[in-house]
C-alpha cells in the first residue's frame, strides 16, 4: 500500500509527463500549422451592411456600408454571393488564366488614375495611382516621380 507521499509523488510525477507530452503536442500543431501555411492562402475581407454608431469619427468619415446604397441582403445571401463570386475566381486561376484575371481587376479599380493617400509601415504619403505591374501590386507614383509597387498596406481615395 502506497503512502500519501507517494501517491503525491506520482500525480507530479504524471502530471509532469503529461506537461511534457502537451508541449510536444503544441510544438508538433506549430510545425504543422507554419508548413501548412506555405500551401494555402487565407483570404480575409470586411463588408458592412450598416454603418456602426460606435465607429470613431474619423472611420464614420470614410467608411461605407451596403446600406448606403439601399436595403441591404440577407448576411448568409451575401456570404453565398461571395463565396459564389470567389470560386469562379478561383476557377480561372486554377485554369491558368492569371493574365484574363489581372485584366477584370484592372478594369474594375476605382483608383486607377487618381490620387491616393497610402498607408504603409514605412509611413503616410501622397501619390497618383498608375496601375498594376504583372502580380497584381498596385503601382503609385510619388510626387518626386518614383513609382512603387504595392502588395500590401491601405491605400484611401476620396471618389
Amino acid at each position: 500500500m502506497r503512502t500519501n507521499e507517494e501517491r503525491i509523488r506520482l500525480i507530479h510525477e504524471r502530471t509532469a509527463e503529461i506537461r511534457k507530452e502537451q508541449k510536444n503536442r503544441r510544438r508538433q500543431l506549430r510545425t504543422a500549422v507554419c508548413m501548412a501555411a506555405c500551401l494555402l492562402l487565407v483570404v480575409g475581407i470586411g463588408i458592412n451592411l450598416h454603418p456602426n454608431p460606435a465607429w470613431p469619427e474619423e472611420v464614420q468619415a470614410v467608411a461605407g456600408a451596403i446600406s448606403d446604397f439601399g436595403k441591404p441582403p440577407r448576411r448568409a445571401e451575401l456570404a453565398a454571393a461571395v463565396l459564389n463570386h470567389f470560386e469562379d475566381v478561383y476557377a480561372l486561376l486554377d485554369e491558368g488564366k492569371e493574365p484574363e484575371l489581372l485584366e477584370q481587376y484592372r478594369e474594375r479599380l476605382c483608383c486607377i488614375g487618381r490620387p491616393v493617400t497610402v498607408i504603409s509601415p514605412a509611413g503616410r504619403y501622397e501619390a497618383d495611382c498608375v496601375g498594376l505591374d504583372e502580380n497584381a501590386h498596385l503601382l503609385v507614383k510619388t510626387a518626386d516621380g518614383q513609382v512603387n509597387a504595392l502588395s500590401s498596406g491601405e491605400i484611401s481615395i476620396r471618389l
